[in-house]
């Protein structure tokens, strides 16, 4: 199974390092990364080209909005799966090889979903989004 990687990104600077970093670190490695620039005026995608080489694939897209960006990776992507990680959040390093593993158990699985924490400056906000919706 080929795992594509499509972060989305505008103007994100130094917080679109720290999503690549955990991309990139996972015990179950993606097979490619896409960031895909929404037409940032930070350089941005210069940033991410000079640090990450050819380990990112960097797509310079004119300015819409983070749906058009996640749309032009998804096009671009040659992965089997897609996982989608916005510039500003962060994986754990077991991320993708845990969702790998439930979707070798079950193949009939179409799409899937993990919970989040939010967290600022160190501190968590809120141990799970998803406990808006049903108990985890």
């Amino acid at each position: 199974m080929r795992v594509s990687v499509v972060v989305p990104t505008w103007n994100a600077g130094p917080r679109v390092e720290r999503a690549l970093d955990d991309a990139l670190a996972q015990s179950r490695p993606a097979d490619e990364i896409l960031v895909c620039d929404d037409g940032s005026s930070d350089d941005t995608a210069g940033r991410v080209e000079r640090r990450y080489g050819a380990a990112v694939t960097v797509l310079r897209l004119p300015h819409r909005n983070a749906s058009a960006a996640r749309r032009a990776g998804i096009e671009r992507s040659t992965g089997d799966w897609i996982a989608f990680l916005d510039a500003d959040d962060r994986w754990r390093p077991e991320k993708l090889a845990r969702q790998a593993e439930a979707l070798a158990r079950h193949p009939e699985v179409r799409w899937l979903t993990a919970d989040g924490r939010y967290v600022a400056d160190g501190t968590v906000l809120r141990e799970s989004w998803l406990a808006d919706y049903f108990e985890p």
